[in-house]
């Protein structure tokens, strides 16, 4: 069963990545799309009997929604018509994972509804980076490896500050605090603190932080704010000011996915963090600011998950907390 990469329209550089240090070429679907918007896909080589993986970015210039349907029909058109051995999808992010819970009355588990359109559309595997929440691999019925960007970032983080004990470790929230310690762990300091979050509701329906509180001692640390993602960025400028306010000496930015919502300029700024440092799990608009955003890559750690998969060997080196 030879080992097959393909890529979805979206996908291309971080599939060309793959591809050159797998050293195996990309092969090639022809992606075309209806006046009306609807998608047809076409492979265009035979992957019938092989083991396939899909590489599927969530690019911000295509609509959510729009982009998972394109991911949908590309799996069952590789699976079903293409009969291929196996599908396994290379999503480095996930989106709807935020929703793995109601959190009020009639509200639907979207990461469920999600989980399931993998399986009827025909994919065996899931590869992707930092979930919302470990448990969201339940909800799929087929193996799903949630590979971590911690070790990654460590390095970055020891190139940047030799002296760990002038680096506090800090989680944006309390459910984050078990990453944030298991990076103090490999960082080999031992400061560490955590954002409790204070809300309020508006209209009944949208959070929006009201106050950051912090528990630890950050007076005179570089701040190292750690969290799974970036959305317009809110909560993580709060984390700052609270920071900032408890005499911290610099507060940085370590987040797996930049999702970046429309606004995010407003709290994503050097007013609020020295820097920014994100995976290229998301592609980037080509006008973020690039003094302040870094883009740490992510594709070796996918490259040596596919590699051992492919040959039955071990990952637990890459997996997630």
């Amino acid at each position: 069963m030879k080992l097959i990469l393909a890529s979805t329209s979206t996908s291309k550089a971080y599939a060309d990545s793959i591809s050159k240090e797998l050293e195996i070429p990309l092969y090639n679907i022809d992606h075309a799309w209806f006046k009306n918007g609807e998608h047809l896909h076409r492979i265009e080589d035979t992957v019938r009997g092989e083991d396939v993986y899909l590489v599927h970015q969530f690019s911000p210039e295509k609509n959510i929604d729009i982009s998972l349907m394109e991911l949908y029909i590309s799996i069952q058109g590789i699976k079903k018509f293409g009969i291929a051995k196996r599908v396994s999808v290379v999503s480095p992010f996930l989106p709807y994972m935020r929703q793995d819970r109601a959190t009020k009355k009639r509200e639907p588990i979207t990461a469920k509804l999600i989980a399931d359109f993998f399986v009827t559309s025909g994919a065996e595997y899931l590869f992707t980076f930092d979930l919302h929440t470990p448990q969201i691999k339940g909800f799929f019925s087929f193996p799903v490896e949630n590979l971590s960007m911690i070790k990654i970032f460590a390095s970055d983080i020891i190139k940047k500050y030799p002296c760990i004990d002038d680096v506090c470790v800090v989680s944006s929230d309390i459910g984050g605090a078990k990453k944030a310690e298991h990076l103090i762990k490999i960082l080999g300091g031992n400061n560490l603190a955590v954002i409790h979050k204070v809300r309020r509701s508006l209209n009944g329906t949208n959070a929006t932080v009201e106050k950051s509180q912090v528990i630890g001692d950050v007076e005179g640390k570089h701040c190292i704010l750690v969290d799974d993602m970036i959305d317009t960025g809110g909560t993580l400028a709060s984390a700052s000011i609270a920071l900032k306010e408890l005499h911290a000496k610099t507060v940085s930015v370590y987040a797996t996915h930049p999702v970046f919502s429309e606004g995010y300029e407003k709290n994503i700024n050097k007013n609020y963090f020295s820097s920014v440092n994100v995976s290229d799990s998301i592609p980037l608009k080509e006008n973020y600011d690039s003094s302040l955003i870094s883009i740490i890559p992510s594709h070796s750690i996918m490259v040596q998950t596919i590699r051992n998969v492919h040959n039955d060997a071990s990952i637990d080196n890459t997996l997630e907390i």
